[in-house]
């Protein structure tokens, strides 16, 4: 909610967070362009809608990864690994949350894919790497986290080129470092907090300053535990439902179109030979749409 008011109501300069720098920036744009097409909608169901249909990609690109990996000989570990995927509970939950967990993981996909290929080719050029890397951070820039990605992209390039691709690895770091360390400083200077170094660095961590994020103590170690058991105590709404029914019509039918895909993968790949190529077909794109 409170990034959905801030699409809303601050201006572009004020924007920017180190913590997902341009997210609130596609929001805005958004929902700006939803109300000039005579739309509606507020920020915050907006970007919630935006993600469901980014969270169906995303499947969609992890399935043509996992095929791409298995060279299309193995679909029955494809589509159940998907379907893992797809139904997994980070992926349910921020696929209809206003959060930037989402659309940040679409250009860590397609670098993924492009990285099987490369690795199965045992051929990478610079200019690979440059696009890459360039995907990497944008990323980056929706969401902070996926600096972490950077030692797999370069390793990943050091196996495509057969540990003979040192100027691929410099090339993609050069550009993560760019992208995202250009894109900081310009932020901070545009939202005035780049007034002096320790300014800019106070804007850049201010947010990470206190509680667990700031500090690493036994406190801290015991409290990410806890988290995870509140995490699954969470997930299991099912639960919910037997102590309080609540039968909503459009849950029984979401829920009842998930359990038909999972049944027409299993019946696909019950064979354990490739599905049959209009039913892979049609699958995907079912199974695409009822994830969104």
């Amino acid at each position: 909610v409170g990034y959905a008011l801030q699409m809303e109501q601050a201006p572009w300069t004020q924007q920017f967070h180190p913590h997902h720098l341009i997210y609130n920036v596609l929001g805005m744009g958004l929902t700006r362009v939803s109300a000039w097409l005579g739309m509606s909608w507020r920020a915050l169901e907006l970007m919630r809608i935006v993600n469901a249909f980014l969270a169906g990609l995303a499947v969609l690109l992890c399935w043509r990864l996992l095929e791409r990996l298995t060279d299309g000989t193995q679909a029955g570990l494809v589509g159940w690994c998907t379907a893992l995927f797809a139904s997994s509970y980070g992926l349910w939950y921020y696929s209809g949350q206003n959060e930037p967990y989402v659309v940040a993981l679409l250009p860590l996909l397609l670098v993924s894919r492009g990285l099987i290929e490369a690795i199965t080719a045992q051929r990478v050029t610079i200019r690979q790497a440059l696009q890459w890397g360039a995907w990497v951070g944008l990323a980056c820039l929706l969401h902070q986290m996926h600096l972490v990605f950077l030692p797999v992209l370069v390793y990943g390039l050091w196996l495509a080129g057969g540990g003979k691709s040192r100027w691929a690895m410099l090339a993609s770091v050069a550009v993560v470092a760019a992208i995202v360390t250009g894109a900081y400083l310009w932020a901070g200077a545009v939202s005035g907090h780049f007034t002096d170094w320790r300014a800019w660095w106070q804007w850049l961590t201010h947010y990470a300053q206190g509680g667990v994020f700031g500090r690493w103590t036994l406190q801290s170690a015991l409290v990410w535990p806890l988290g995870v058991l509140r995490v699954i105590k969470k997930v299991s709404w099912l639960k919910a439902w037997v102590f309080q029914p609540s039968w909503d019509w459009t849950v029984i039918g979401w829920c009842g179109g998930l359990l038909a895909t999972w049944a027409a993968l299993l019946i696909g790949c019950w064979q354990g030979a490739r599905l049959l190529w209009v039913r892979e077909r049609v699958v995907r794109r079912l199974g695409g749409f009822l994830w969104c």
